[in-house]
C-alpha cells in the first residue's frame, strides 16, 4: 500500500524519480537502523533503549498532527506514523473526510496542525 502513495502525490514526469528516492531512502532505513542500533546497544544497553524511548516520545507528539495546513486553503494533512500506520491513517481519513465535507470533528481541535484549532 505504501508504494501505491507515489502515484497520487507527485506529477507524473516526477514519478520515477520519486519511486527512486523512496526505494533509496527504504534499503538505507533497513541497513542503517539496525547497524546503528547494534552500535548504541554496543556502547551500553541503556544507551540503545533510551535513543529509542526518546525517538518513541517524539513520535508520540507529532503523530497526532491531522487537518487543515494554517494558511493553505483547501489542503489537508496527516503527519506521522509512529508504528501505527494502519489505525492512524483510517483515523486520519476519517477526520479529513470530515472537515473537507464540512463536519467539525472534536478530535481536530486536539489534533490540529497548529494545536489552537483555527
Amino acid at each position: 500500500a505504501y508504494s501505491a502513495l507515489a502515484p497520487n502525490l507527485v506529477p507524473r514526469e516526477s514519478l520515477p524519480t520519486a519511486i527512486a528516492i523512496s526505494s533509496i531512502a527504504w534499503q538505507v532505513g533497513s541497513i542503517a537502523g539496525p547497524s546503528v542500533g547494534g552500535l548504541l546497544y554496543a556502547i551500553h544497553p541503556d544507551v540503545a533503549y533510551g535513543t529509542i524511548t526518546l525517538l518513541f516520545a517524539i513520535a508520540l507528539v507529532t503523530m497526532f498532527l491531522i487537518g487543515p495546513v494554517p494558511q493553505h486553503r483547501g489542503i489537508y494533512a496527516a503527519y506521522g506514523y509512529g508504528g501505527n500506520g494502519i489505525t492512524f491513517s483510517y483515523m486520519a481519513a476519517q477526520l479529513i473526510c470530515g472537515a473537507i465535507a464540512g463536519e467539525h470533528a472534536a478530535l481536530l481541535d486536539d489534533f490540529a496542525l497548529d494545536r489552537d484549532g483555527t
